[in-house]
C-alpha cells in the first residue's frame, strides 16, 4: 500500500489495519517491536497479553509502523544486511524492528537502505576493475557532491545526444568501502488523468553503479551501452585511472570426459546425486544429423536426461566443446531460470544466468548444484582448449590480433610463440615520426629509416622517433597449411587437385585452389582470405555457382557464419588447421556432401540474381560502365540462366586443358514418337558499342573451330541424333547485324554441307524474358515437357537463326492452353473448393 493510501485511512481503520498486521506478528516481532517503539509489556512470555499492550501505542508510532511494515515488503533479505553495516548499534533482530531503529538515527538511511535493495535484486552487471585506488573520500563525493553530480550527469546527456535527462536519485553507503549510486533517467513527460486532478508523470528508468574502494573494482549496472560507456569514463576521468574488464582467473581443472558424460548419459561430475536441481530443457548449439542443426530437448515439469541420453544413443546430439551447451533450464529452490553459454573472443566459455531476485544464499546453492552436476563453474572463464573446437576458436583468436603485446602470458602465449615459428604469423615493425608537443596530433610513417627528421610541419616542434610492432598473418605459409590439407584428402585419388585459377573482381585478383572429384569431374574451388567479404563478390561468387569453400583467416568462427549460403561454404582457418590428418576425409566429405545438399536452392538463387544483373543492362550499350559490369560478369549471369533451364549443362570458360573451346554446351531431348536428343554450344558476347558487338573475322573463325573441334567429339557423335551440334549459339545484349550477316555466310563456306550445326543469335533481352516465363510457368512446362522441349528446338533452329521474344511467346501460348499435358494432375482448387463448401453444409 502507497504513503497516500495509508494516510488516507480513518482512524478506525488504521487501528483495524494495525490490529491485523498484530495478528500475524511472532512473539519475538512483538516484543522487539514494543521495545523500539517504547511499549511497555506486562508480560512479554504472553503473545495476547502482548498484542493487548501493543494496541495501546500512539497514534503517531502507530502510524509509522504502518509505514515501515509497507516499506517493508519485498525487502526481508536486505533490511538485515544492511542493518548490520550501517546502524551505530546493533539491539535489534526482526526487520520491522530494525527498520524502526535505522528511521531513529536518520530517515535518510530509509533511501539508502532502498537503493541497497534495489542494487542487490538487480542482476549482475559489467564489472570492471580500476588500476588506480579508489579512495573512499573522493567515492563520497561521486555520490553527495553536486560538482560531480553535474559532471556525470552531462556526459549521460550527451551521451543520449541531448535527448535524455539524468539525475542522481539515491545513494547507499554500505559499510566504509561499498558506494552505490541509483540514478534516474527521464524517457517520458506527459501528463495523465487522474480521479481528482490532472498530474505530471515524468517518466523515469533507472541506471546504478558501485565503487568498491577495498577491491578496486566498479559495476556497472545499465543495458544502454552508451550509459555504461558514460560511466566508464566519468570514473577513469574522475579518479584518474584506466578501467578494465575484471578476469577472473580461467578454470582449468576438469575432466573432458566427465563433462561429456554429465551432459550425453546424465550423470554427475561429483558422482552424487544432485538433489533439488530439476533440468527440463536442454539446448545443444549443433548436431550430427545433416546440415547440424540447432537441437532443443525439453520435458515440461520433467527431468529431461532420459531423452538426452535417448538422443545420443541415437546419434542426434552429441558434445565436441564444452560451447555445445548452449542453455539449460533450472528449478532449483523455488527459483526457475535459463543457464547461457557465452563464447568469448579467445574461445573460453562463460556459464551464466540472470540473477535478479535471487537471494544471496539461494545463487550460491545454485552454483554449487551447478558444478556438483557438470563439474565447471558458472559465472568464471572456462578454459575450452581440451576440445578441438576450442583449440581453433583460440588459435583463431589469437591470429586475428595485430597488437603483440595481447599474448604476453598463458595458452594465448605458448599459441602465439608456435604460430610465429611456423611463420603463420609475423612480427613487422614500423617507424613513426611524431610530434614531441603532447598537444599536437602529427604522426607520419617512415619508409626510410635514415630519412634526417625535419620539425613538426603543424607547430614546429622537435619530431621524435616512434617503433610500432604490428601483427601479420603469413599468408603464403597458411595457403601452404591448406594445400597440404587438401592433399592428404586427396590422397585416396577420389578428388585431384588442379592448378590454382585466378579471379578478378575489381582491381583485385583473388586465387583460388581447384579440385575436381574423379568420379564426375565435379568441381570444388577453396578460397583463402584474411578478409571479409565484399556483398557484390558474394554476389559473383553466388552466380557462378561452383561449390566454394572459403577458409578464413584469423576470424573467429561465430562471425564467418554468414557467409555459409546458396554454394559457399565458410570455416575457420583454425576449424582446419585443428583437424588430425587421419580425420580430414571425413571433415571435407560432410562439407562437400552439405555443399551438394543444397545446389538446388543456390542454382534457382543464382539464376534469380542472374536475371536481376542481365536486365539491368537492357539499355544502350554505351551507358554501361565497364567496371562495373565485365564481359565475365556476362558470362556468369547468362550461364546461371542456361543452367537453371537446362540442368545438363557445363561451362568451361575461355581454356580447359589448353585447349580453345567455347563458353559451354547444353543439351536437350524429348520423346516424339522417337528419343530426340540434341546438343548447342555457346558463347557469351558483350558490347560497349551502340552498334553492336564486332563479330569480327576472328571471332568468325574461331566459333567455327569451337564447332569443328566438338563435331569430333565421341560424347557428341554418340549422344546427337545427327552425330554433331546443332548449333553454336552468340548471345550478347547487342549485335551488329552487317556482322551477323557475314558470320551466317563463313559458317556456311567453312562447314560442310554434310553438317547441319547452325550459327544462332540471342540476345540477353530474349534470354531474360524465356527465363521470365520458363520461371512464370514452370509447372506447366513440367506436365508438357516433351512438347516444351520440342518447340523450343524448333525455335532454336528456326530459319532466321534469330530467336525472339514472339518465338519464346508462341511457345508459352500453346503450353499455356493445357491440352499438351502428359502427365495427369489433381485439381486441387477444385478438390479444395468441394471439400470446404462440403464442411460449411
Amino acid at each position: 500500500m502507497s504513503f497516500d493510501a495509508i494516510n488516507e485511512l480513518s482512524t478506525v481503520q488504521q487501528s483495524r489495519r494495525f490490529e491485523a498486521f498484530l495478528d500475524v506478528m511472532s512473539l519475538e516481532e512483538l516484543k522487539d517491536l514494543a521495545d523500539v517503539t517504547e511499549v511497555i509489556l506486562k508480560d512479554s512470555t504472553n503473545k495476547e497479553q502482548c498484542k493487548k499492550d501493543m494496541s495501546l501505542i500512539s497514534k503517531e508510532r502507530m502510524l509509522l509502523t504502518l509505514l515501515l511494515r509497507d516499506f517493508q515488503n519485498r525487502k526481508k533479505r536486505s533490511i538485515p544486511t544492511f542493518y548490520e553495516s550501517n546502524s551505530n548499534e546493533l539491539r535489534h533482530k526482526t526487520p520491522l524492528a530494525q527498520l524502526h531503529h535505522l528511521f531513529e538515527q536518520s530517515p535518510a538511511l530509509l533511501f539508502s537502505l532502498l537503493t541497497y535493495h534495489l542494487w542487490t535484486v538487480r542482476g549482475t552487471g559489467d564489472l570492471l576493475a580500476l588500476d588506480k585506488n579508489i579512495g573512499p573520500g573522493k567515492a563520497r563525493q561521486v555520490l553527495t557532491e553536486k560538482g560531480f553530480e553535474d559532471t556525470l550527469c552531462n556526459l549521460l546527456y550527451k551521451g543520449s545526444k541531448e535527448t535524455n535527462k539524468y539525475r542522481i536519485f539515491s545513494y547507499s553507503i554500505v559499510g566504509e568501502n561499498r558506494f552505490i549510486c541509483l540514478m534516474y533517467k527521464q524517457v517520458n513527460d506527459t501528463s495523465i488523468p487522474d480521479y481528482n486532478q490532472g498530474i505530471r508523470h515524468q517518466e523515469v528508468n533507472t541506471l546504478m553503479f558501485e565503487l568498491n574502494s577495498e577491491s578496486g573494482t566498479v559495476e556497472i549496472k545499465t543495458k544502454v551501452q552508451f550509459e555504461g560507456t558514460a560511466i566508464k569514463k566519468y570514473i577513469e576521468e574522475t579518479f584518474e585511472g584506466v578501467l578494465s574488464a575484471y578476469k577472473t582467473e580461467v578454470f582449468q581443472e576438469f575432466n573432458k570426459t566427465t563433462f561429456i558424460e554429465s551432459v550425453l548419459n546424465g550423470k554427475t561430475a561429483s558422482g552424487k546425486p544432485v538433489n533439488d536441481f530439476l533440468v527440463e530443457k536442454v539446448v545443444f548449439r549443433s548436431s550430427p544429423i545433416k546440415n547440424s542443426p540447432e537441437i532443443t530437448l525439453q520435458s515440461k515439469n520433467m527431468d529431461v536426461w532420459p531423452s538426452v541420453i535417448d538422443a545420443s544413443d541415437k546419434g542426434c546430439v552429441n558434445i565436441e566443446s564444452i560451447k555445445d551447451l548452449a542453455s539449460i533450464a533450472f528449478k532449483s529452490s523455488g527459483v526457475g531460470r535459463t543457464i547461457r553459454s557465452i563464447v568469448k573472443d579467445d574461445g573460453h566459455v562463460v556459464f551464466t544466468m540472470d540473477d535478479s531476485l535471487i537471494e544471496k544464499e539461494t545463487l550460491e546453492s545454485i552454483k554449487t548444484k551447478f558444478f556438483e552436476k557438470f563439474g565447471v563453474p558458472m559465472f568464471q572463464e572456462i578454459a575450452n582448449n581440451k576440445f578441438s573446437d576450442g583449440q581453433a576458436d583460440l588459435l583463431d583468436y589469437v591470429m586475428g590480433q595485430r597488437d603483440h603485446n595481447k599474448h604476453s602470458q598463458g595458452d594465448t602465449k605458448v599459441l602465439y610463440e608456435t604460430l610465429i615459428k611456423k611463420k603463420f604469423l609475423k612480427n613487422i615493425t614500423e617507424v613513426y615520426a611524431e610530434c614531441t608537443n603532447s598537444d599536437c596530433p602529427h604522426e607520419t610513417k617512415i619508409d626510410d629509416p635514415t630519412v634526417v627528421l625535419s620539425e613538426c610541419p603543424i607547430c614546429d616542434s622537435p619530431l621524435g622517433v616512434r617503433d610500432n610492432i604490428s601483427t601479420q598473418i603469413g599468408v603464403s605459409e597458411v595457403r601452404a597449411e591448406v594445400k597440404r590439407k587438401l592433399r592428404v584428402w586427396c590422397a585416396d585419388e577420389s578428388w585431384i587437385m588442379l592448378g590454382d585459377s585466378n579471379l578478378t573482381f575489381g582491381n583485385n585478383t583473388l586465387k583460388l585452389i581447384k579440385l575436381e572429384r574423379a568420379i564426375d569431374q565435379r568441381p570444388l574451388q577453396i578460397l583463402i582470405t584474411e578478409h571479409t567479404l565484399d556483398g557484390r563478390l558474394l554476389s559473383k561468387l553466388y552466380k557462378m555457382m561452383n561449390p566454394l569453400i572459403v577458409v578464413f583467416v584469423g576470424q573467429q568462427e561465430k562471425f564467418i557464419g554468414k557467409y555459409t549460403s546458396e554454394c559457399i561454404q565458410a570455416i575457420s582457418f583454425g576449424k582446419l588447421y585443428v583437424q588430425k590428418d587421419d580425420d580430414l576425409k571425413l571433415f571435407f566429405d560432410s562439407i562437400y556432401s552439405n555443399l551438394e545438399l543444397r545446389a538446388k536452392n543456390y542454382l534457382a538463387s543464382a539464376a534469380n540474381k542472374s536475371y536481376q544483373s542481365l536486365c539491368g543492362i537492357h539499355c544502350p550499350p554505351d551507358s554501361l560502365d565497364k567496371a562495373k559490369y565485365t564481359p565475365g560478369d556476362l558470362e556468369d549471369d547468362g550461364y546461371a540462366l542456361l543452367k537453371d533451364m537446362f540442368p545438363n549443362s557445363v561451362k568451361w570458360g575461355k581454356q580447359q586443358s589448353g585447349k580453345q573451346l567455347p563458353e559451354g554446351v547444353f543439351s536437350l531431348s524429348y520423346v516424339r514418337g522417337d528419343k530426340e536428343r540434341y546438343a548447342f554450344s555457346f558463347d557469351f558476347k558483350l558490347s560497349y558499342k551502340n552498334e553492336g558487338y564486332p563479330l569480327e573475322i576472328g571471332e568468325q573463325r574461331k566459333a567455327v573451330q569451337y564447332v569443328n573441334d566438338l563435331n569430333d567429339s565421341d560424347l557428341i557423335i554418340s549422344y546427337a541424333k545427327h552425330r554433331k551440334l546443332s548449333g553454336h549459339i552468340f548471345i550478347s545484349n547487342c549485335f551488329n547485324t552487317a556482322q551477323v550477316e557475314t558470320t551466317l555466310k563463313y559458317f556456311e563456306a567453312q562447314i560442310p554441307s554434310s553438317v547441319i550445326t547452325k550459327p544462332i543469335f540471342i540476345t540477353t533481352d530474349v534470354l531474360t524474358h524465356l527465363h521470365l516465363k520458363y520461371r512464370e510457368n514452370f509447372e506447366e512446362v513440367e506436365l508438357a515437357k516433351n512438347y516444351y522441349m520440342h518447340w523450343l528446338f524448333e525455335a532454336l533452329v528456326n530459319k532466321s537463326h534469330y530467336v525472339t521474344r514472339d518465338h519464346v511467346d508462341t511457345i508459352f501460348k500453346k503450353l499455356l492452353t493445357k491440352q499438351y499435358r502428359e502427365i495427369d494432375v489433381m485439381d486441387m482448387t477444385l478438390l479444395t473448393d468441394e471439400v470446404t463448401k462440403k464442411d460449411a453444409i
